[in-house]
């Protein structure tokens, strides 16, 4: 009796009980929360969030993203309830998609509060602190600053309209600006047809087609008070801003554009590193270690990127062919980290290869590699003059790769010779 009983007692300790949904407010709509296998997790839907509050949705086979502004928040997807609960997914019920309310609310910074029995999620007023216009490269760029960040959507009409999210008040200049329920609306100069871009803190409005070459991006670590890696007698932040040095100044003599995050005295933040890399062809970031390495990014994380993909196949030109060269294409990170590889090579240095979420390549538009120095590999200035000229081959080789059969103002064959 006891052998028949056991079973049946674990298996209504392991049930999960059944917890009943409660009423979400979420902007002017209204929903429901559920409790996906009974574990307590709030969890709403992922369509209705996005509505109510306009965020950025991309729905994918295996994940699910949801931005508001350069933010961006990824949930891998399950069918289990109970698994997307204990692991923090989303959870895909039939057709519809149940993301954690209460961590996304933390991620996203939402106004996120319990009361009276209901559920209530908003968007935190926002303040725009101003605008600024600058001319580069044949474009006019209107760039918004905030103190967080936020969604905008683009309105046609004449003149063009920015509808700004969440955004109850601010400085915006000499454009003009009026109240909305769901923001500010704001006027935009009739200078062509606008496109729209983001950054932390930032919205970019972009007229025109940019005529420009590629830019290359290099990022080496430390600078200023922080000294970087410490390996044996060598300095992290000193070397590699020399390597980097040195790759520009080989690079210099192609029609590349080549600029590097950081001075020799200063020391921006990861983030602001890596938004630097947001509108390059190719960014590479240098570290020293022990060994060399070359590190890939596992995610991208700024929401422009994954819209600017999902919308590339349905583009007219010539939008097509601008976003086309603003957004690499799939395994573009793969390609540069193999033609620097092949250009180590050929000087003895076999350089291991790893995906992981680094932050300093989370933002690239482009290609993006973070590459750990080999000390071993430098003990002398020839060492490190022979190093930089490898990696400016790499990069110089993986852009002649891009550009053929497309349009390009790199130089087919192009290489480099130390100075």
């Amino acid at each position: 009796m006891l052998r028949w009983l056991l079973p049946f007692v674990v298996s209504l300790a392991l049930a999960a009980p059944s917890l009943p949904s409660r009423p979400l407010f979420v902007g002017a709509e209204v929903g429901e929360v559920v409790y996906p296998g009974g574990l307590g997790i709030a969890y709403a839907p992922a369509r209705l969030l996005a509505r109510a509050l306009g965020l950025g949705l991309l729905e994918f086979p295996h994940h699910v993203d949801l931005a508001l502004g350069s933010q961006i928040v990824t949930y891998p997807l399950s069918t289990s309830p109970l698994q997307a609960a204990k692991q923090g997914e989303a959870w895909l019920d039939q057709a519809q998609t149940w993301v954690p309310l209460k961590d996304l609310a933390r991620r996203l910074n939402l106004d996120f509060r319990f009361a009276q029995g209901a559920f209530f999620l908003g968007l935190k007023p926002a303040q725009l602190l101003g605008v600024s216009e600058t001319q580069a490269s044949g474009q006019t760029l209107l760039t918004f600053r905030f103190d967080r960040d936020v969604e905008a959507t683009l309105r046609s009409g004449s003149p063009p309209r920015l509808a700004l999210i969440g955004v109850v008040s601010g400085n915006a200049g000499s454009l003009s600006a009026t109240s909305k329920p769901y923001g500010l609306e704001v006027s935009l100069p009739e200078l062509g047809t606008p496109s729209l871009f983001y950054l932390p803190d930032e919205v970019v409005v972009a007229f025109g087609t940019p005529q420009q070459p590629p830019l290359v991006v290099l990022d080496p670590e430390g600078g200023g008070q922080n000294p970087g890696v410490q390996v044996g007698s060598l300095q992290g932040a000193a070397l590699t801003y020399r390597l980097a040095q040195q790759v520009a100044q080989l690079l210099k003599g192609t029609s590349l554009r080549v600029q590097l995050t950081r001075s020799a005295n200063s020391d921006p933040s990861l983030l602001q590193r890596a938004a630097q890399g947001a509108f390059a062809q190719v960014f590479v970031s240098l570290t020293l270690g022990s060994q060399t390495n070359l590190f890939l990014p596992a995610e991208r994380g700024l929401s422009w990127i994954r819209k600017g993909k999902a919308l590339l196949a349905e583009a007219p030109q010539p939008q097509q062919s601008w976003l086309a060269s603003l957004l690499a294409p799939s395994g573009a990170s793969q390609r540069l980290a193999q033609s620097l590889a092949h250009s180590l090579a050929g000087l003895g240095i076999l350089a291991g290869q790893a995906r992981g979420p680094y932050l300093v390549l989370s933002q690239v538009g482009g290609a993006g590699v973070l590459v750990e120095v080999g000390a071993s590999s430098l003990k002398s200035s020839a060492d490190q003059s022979a190093f930089a000229q490898a990696l400016a081959q790499g990069i110089l080789n993986y852009l002649n790769e891009s550009a053929s059969g497309a349009s390009s103002s790199v130089p087919a064959n192009s290489s480099v010779t130390p100075p």
